[in-house]
């Protein structure tokens, strides 16, 4: 996301949009918590197979998340565009910057993320994966469940995670 933010900031500076200090303060967290609610999506469309190719699976899930996601950065870019007509000159200027930050953020994440998760993928059918062989399991909400019981001491077991 930070990257998506420098870039898009550096693309306004080009374009000759007027910098505010406004801009530095809430791009960042509008970009990231639209780009998060992407890659959420992203990671949850995405279906590991092993006997399909990793460019066969980041395809079906472009193919599966790609038009809502896109209708999505579409929709906010319009709607910052629209803002920019506002009379008040910075509020004017946010929307512009806040419309560039959305369609830097949809390439970014379009391109770079989806590139993460077929590198993830391609490791975890080499085996090479450095967290475990399970796609995915770099993600918070994919790490393996243990069960907790405070009468036993607690010994994990490295090669299963269990």
């Amino acid at each position: 996301m930070c990257v998506g933010v420098f870039s898009a900031l550096g693309l306004c500076a080009l374009f000759g949009i007027p910098f505010s200090p406004l801009h530095l303060q809430v791009l960042p967290f509008l970009a990231l918590g639209m780009g998060v609610n992407d890659m959420f999506v992203y990671a949850a469309t995405f279906r590991f197979d092993p006997r399909k190719s990793v460019g066969d699976m980041a395809g079906s899930c472009l193919r599966e998340c790609g038009p809502s996601v896109s209708m999505a950065a579409l929709a906010n870019t319009v709607a910052f565009f629209i803002g920019a007509a506002m009379p008040l000159p910075n509020a004017a200027w946010f929307s512009l910057a806040a419309a560039v930050v959305v369609v830097t953020n949809y390439f970014i994440l379009m391109l770079g993320f989806t590139a993460m998760l077929c590198v993830d993928a391609k490791n975890v059918k080499q085996k090479t994966s450095i967290s475990s062989n399970e796609p995915l399991s770099w993600l918070p909400w994919q790490l393996p469940y243990t069960k907790y019981d405070p009468t036993q001491p607690n010994k994990v077991d490295l090669e299963t995670g269990a």
